[in-house]
């Protein structure tokens, strides 16, 4: 009976030690580079909208260097997380929630813009 116990108990800190082991190597790039949110959100939508600004290059480089990798890249997770830290915080997004659902539809998931 005490061998079994062993073997579980081993069992279950070799599975417990390989999660942890997994998830040491999420990680999100670019989220302690966003600058003015309300000038992404700007910018974004000009790209939206097939403007290319030379101006809002920064504003929109910063927006794509924002990744999530879960631990490989993760399109969903990094949509969102563009919308949250990115979009959002200007005060203007809750006016303009139509351009940030679009903005995130068509850009979230992109690796690169």
């Amino acid at each position: 009976m005490k061998k079994n116990k062993w073997v579980a108990l081993s069992l279950i800190l070799l599975s417990a030690s390989a999660f942890a082991k997994h998830h040491k190597h999420w990680h999100t790039d670019g989220v302690a580079g966003v600058g003015d949110p309300c000038q992404i959100l700007v910018c974004m939508t000009g790209k939206l909208q097939g403007q290319a600004d030379p101006s809002c290059q920064a504003a929109n480089n910063q927006y794509f260097a924002i990744k999530v990798f879960t631990p490989y890249y993760n399109s969903e997770a990094t949509a969102q997380t563009r919308k949250t830290a990115a979009l959002m915080p200007c005060s203007g997004a809750q006016l303009n929630m139509d351009k940030v659902e679009a903005i995130t539809q068509q850009f979230g998931r992109l690796p690169q813009g």
